[in-house]
């Protein structure tokens, strides 16, 4: 199992396949195998690595400060060591805040982004909402499942519920250890860069699920629209959760920015 360590916190990551790298970063809690789905797709082109933030999977969960900046320099550090320098990072919810504060911070290290169920703001529009997600009390699977059944969106629940609970076994696999969970919550919530996103001159992605519960589809509309060189795409009946709801319909979408990185228009469909 591989591990990077940066100023005393070990990262764990995950690298499959040849190619340009793409990294790719999580939503609060999760671990890099939620993307396995999307990886093996990608690495028949591409090197796709996977990696868990501090708090997340198997990285070190240390107590003191959790911050989107902190995540954000030891992804950088990973990056310029294990991906040649620079790579297209693909960020899911919290993975999005990371992503793009390092789009902001360390824009040599990135090529692209592309932007999953993410906004430039950490805190969720909706109070009920937030309950689910920063709920801690009962049986941890009580919990996943209860984020699950919110996150997910129609079309998964009506025909793949097995999907469903695959993901919810595989969370209870590697729950949150330490202060990890509570670290990232706090860092979300001081998550806010609406104000410089028009920094962040990177090609861009934006893809959102139109039945997104969690973080609705008006902010990544919204984000996609306030960043210079982003283009946007809709997953029709797609909750929060494209990787696990859609992974097919997302490897095409990635490897399409892949390919036309060099030539792609300004502003797409949406």
């Amino acid at each position: 199992m591989p591990f990077f360590e940066i100023g005393g916190v070990r990262l764990h990551y995950t690298v499959a396949g040849d190619g340009s790298p793409i990294v790719f970063l999580a939503g609060m809690t999760l671990d890099s195998a939620v993307w396995h789905g999307v990886a093996e797709q990608m690495k028949r082109k591409y090197q796709a690595i996977g990696v868990d933030v501090r708090g997340s999977g198997h990285s070190d969960a240390p107590r003191g400060v959790y911050s989107i900046d902190i995540m954000a320099n030891e992804v950088g550090h990973l990056v310029s060591e294990k991906a040649a320098g620079s790579a297209v990072v693909v960020g899911h919810s919290m993975g999005g805040f990371v992503a793009m504060m390092l789009a902001l911070a360390q824009p040599e290290r990135v090529k692209g982004l592309v932007l999953m169920a993410t906004s430039p703001i950490g805190v969720p529009i909706d109070p009920g909402v937030a309950a689910v997600i920063n709920q801690t009390a009962g049986p941890y699977e009580e919990i996943v499942r209860s984020v699950a059944n919110t996150g997910m969106g129609p079309r998964i629940q009506r025909e793949q519920p097995q999907a469903i609970e695959r993901f919810i076994q595989a969370r209870c696999n590697v729950p949150p250890r330490g202060v990890g969970a509570t670290g990232q919550r706090a860092a979300i919530q001081g998550f806010d860069i609406r104000d410089r996103l028009n920094r962040i001159s990177c090609p861009c992605r934006v893809i959102h699920g139109t039945s997104d519960a969690i973080i609705p589809i008006e902010r990544g509309r919204a984000l996609a629209s306030a960043l210079p060189r982003a283009d946007f795409y809709p997953l029709a009946e797609v909750g929060h959760f494209p990787q696990v709801e859609a992974p097919s319909v997302l490897s095409r979408l990635i490897a399409g920015f892949m390919d036309g990185l060099t030539s792609r228009p300004r502003s797409g469909v949406g």
